[in-house]
C-alpha cells in the first residue's frame, strides 16, 4: 500500500509539474436541508459534475421526500453518498460508544433501500466525539480550565473497550460492502498524526477508531475556518496542504479531503468569499487529491447561492506559503501520542 501511494504521489507532482493537474470531483455535503430544496439544485450539481452527500436520520426512512431526492439524483448519474447520523443524545455522529446503534441505523437504511429498488453506489461513516462531550471540552477550553479538560481527555482511553469497537465497525464495514456498497470515513485530520506508531492511542483518546478497517476512502476534514475559530488561532491554507499531502502519503488513491466551512456555524462565520474558498481549493489539489467535498449546501444557498461557491472550485491548483503554525499543531499532537505510550 505504501509503494502505491508513493507512486500516487509520485504520479500527482509530476503531472502538476508538467502543467497537467489531476482531475478533481467535487463534492456537495447537504446537511439539514429540506429535501426538495436539495432536489431542486441537482440541475446543478449535475451540470457541474459534482457528487453529493445527504445527511439523513433515522425519522427519514420510508420518507417520499427522500425516496423522490434519491430517485431523482441517480437518475441524473449524480454520485450520492448517504450520510447516517444518530440522534444527537446518541452521538450524532459514529465514534466508540455507540457502534450498537449506529450499526442497526445502517442496516434499517440498507433495507429500505433494497425495498425501494435505489441503491446509492457509497455511504460515509462520519466518525467525531459526541457533540455532548464536545461542547464540555471546548467550555473548558475556552475557559483555561486545561487540568479539567484533560482528565476528561484521558477517561477516554480504554484500549480493550475501544479495540471492541474497531472489530465492530470492522464487520459492520464488510457487511455494508457484501451488500454492495462503497464505505468511506470521515474525520479529523489530526487522527492521521496518530498513525505513524502502530498504536492508537489519540484514536482512542478521541473515541474515534478508524485504523484497522478496509474503508473503500478516507476523507479529512481541515476546516481551515473551524479550526481558527475553535483555537483562536488564524490558520492558512497551508493546514489544507499539509494534511492533504499527508493523506496522499498514507492512502493513495483512497484519500480525500473535505474544506470549509461555508456559512456560519457553530465555528464561526466560515469563509469570507468565494474567493477565500478558492484559497483552500487550490491548496487540495496541489495535493493531487482526486475529490474535494465542501461542506456545506446550506451555508451555500445562503450566501449567494450553490453556484457562485462551485464556480471558486475552478480555481487552479497551488501551493501555498508555509504556516509554522501547522507543523506546531501537529508536533503537539505526536508529542501527546508519544507521552500516552507510557500510560
Amino acid at each position: 500500500m505504501q509503494k502505491q501511494a508513493a507512486i500516487t504521489v509520485l504520479t500527482a507532482t509530476l503531472l502538476l509539474l508538467a502543467g497537467c493537474p489531476r482531475p478533481v470531483t467535487i463534492g456537495v455535503k447537504s446537511s439539514s436541508v429540506p429535501f426538495s430544496d436539495v432536489q431542486s439544485h441537482l440541475p446543478l450539481l449535475e451540470e457541474k459534475g459534482a457528487t453529493l452527500y445527504l445527511e439523513v436520520r433515522e425519522w427519514d426512512i420510508g420518507s417520499t421526500g427522500l425516496r423522490d431526492l434519491l430517485a431523482d439524483a441517480l437518475d441524473r448519474g449524480i454520485r450520492v453518498t448517504l450520510w447516517p447520523l444518530l440522534s444527537t443524545a446518541q452521538g450524532p455522529w459514529a465514534n466508540e460508544h455507540n457502534v450498537e446503534a449506529f450499526s442497526t441505523l445502517v442496516r434499517d437504511y440498507m433495507d429500505w433501500l433494497d425495498a425501494e429498488g435505489l441503491h446509492p453506489e457509497w455511504f460515509v461513516v462520519n466518525m467525531e466525539n459526541s457533540s455532548a462531550q464536545m461542547d464540555i471540552i471546548k467550555e473548558l477550553f475556552y475557559s483555561g480550565d486545561y487540568q479539567a479538560l484533560l482528565e476528561i481527555l484521558l477517561g477516554n482511553l480504554d484500549p480493550v473497550g475501544f479495540a471492541l469497537a474497531v472489530e465492530a465497525y470492522r464487520l459492520l464495514v464488510e457487511e455494508m460492502q457484501g451488500r454492495g456498497y462503497k464505505v468511506m470515513v470521515t474525520t479529523y485530520p489530526f487522527m492521521m498524526d496518530d498513525l505513524h506508531d502502530g498504536d492508537p492511542d489519540i484514536q482512542d483518546l478521541a473515541n474515534v477508531p478508524i485504523a484497522g478497517i478496509d474503508w473503500d476512502a478516507l476523507t479529512f476534514t481541515p476546516y481551515r475556518t473551524a479550526y481558527s475559530d475553535d483555537l483562536g488561532v488564524e490558520f492558512t491554507p497551508d493546514i489544507v496542504y499539509e494534511y492533504g499531502k499527508l493523506a496522499m502519503m498514507l492512502f493513495g488513491p483512497r484519500a480525500r479531503l473535505a474544506v470549509g466551512i461555508i456559512g456560519y456555524s457553530g465555528h464561526g462565520d466560515g469563509y469570507v468569499s468565494p474567493e477565500d474558498l478558492a484559497l483552500d481549493i487550490s491548496a487540495a489539489k496541489a495535493t493531487g487529491i482526486e475529490e474535494i467535498d465542501l461542506f456545506h449546501l446550506g451555508g451555500m444557498i445562503a450566501e449567494g447561492g450553490p453556484g457562485v461557491w462551485l464556480d471558486a472550485c475552478e480555481a487552479p491548483p497551488r501551493v501555498p506559503e508555509p504556516d509554522p503554525k501547522v507543523g506546531l499543531a501537529r508536533i503537539l499532537i505526536q508529542v501527546a501520542d508519544a507521552l500516552l505510550d507510557g500510560r
